[in-house]
């Protein structure tokens, strides 16, 4: 990308997974954002193993979803770690998660009220999966439903 890009000197903080929140943080990547993925240890995002197709022992969703970001593997639970995250975060403009819920982000301070207080200028994004919105679990159908896309799959109802 060249410094002209929009986004050139935004910095991001993605901690999502599967979906939604990693293809909304590689299209703040592409538009020129500084984007660092956080993932868990062992597995890390569960959409590496997403497949086939793989490529060299990577999913290609996995890898198609991630462009355009620098990955770090961090432990919320290990303090070095999270010291780490919260340093991460603390020079972030955007820090975007769907992943961990809500109360596990607060025990360990990372929940947006907390996140506001320590920074301001910070905006915070939450997507939706196992704790967001309305609590949907899932995707496609139960997914598309809570989001109101049913309609676009079901035949018009009969006129009475």
């Amino acid at each position: 990308m060249t410094d002209s890009a929009p986004l050139t000197g935004i910095k991001v903080v993605d901690m999502t997974e599967a979906l939604a929140g990693p293809y909304c943080a590689m299209l703040l990547g592409d538009l020129g954002a500084d984007v660092v993925k956080v993932e868990r240890p062992g597995d890390g995002d569960q959409a590496r193993g997403w497949g086939p197709p793989f490529l060299e022992g990577e999913s290609a969703y996995f890898l198609s979803i991630n462009r355009n970001k620098r990955s770090i593997e961090l432990d919320t639970k290990n303090a070095d770690d999270l010291r780490v995250l919260q340093t991460l975060i603390g020079r972030a403009d955007v820090f975007l998660t769907n992943n961990p819920r809500l109360t596990s982000l607060a025990r360990v301070s990372l929940d947006p009220k907390t996140l506001r207080a320590r920074h301001p200028r910070l905006r915070h994004a939450r997507g939706g999966g196992a704790a967001g919105g309305r609590g949907c679990r899932g995707r496609g159908a139960p997914a598309g439903a809570a989001a109101g896309r049913r309609h676009s799959l079901a035949a018009p109802a009969p006129r009475a």
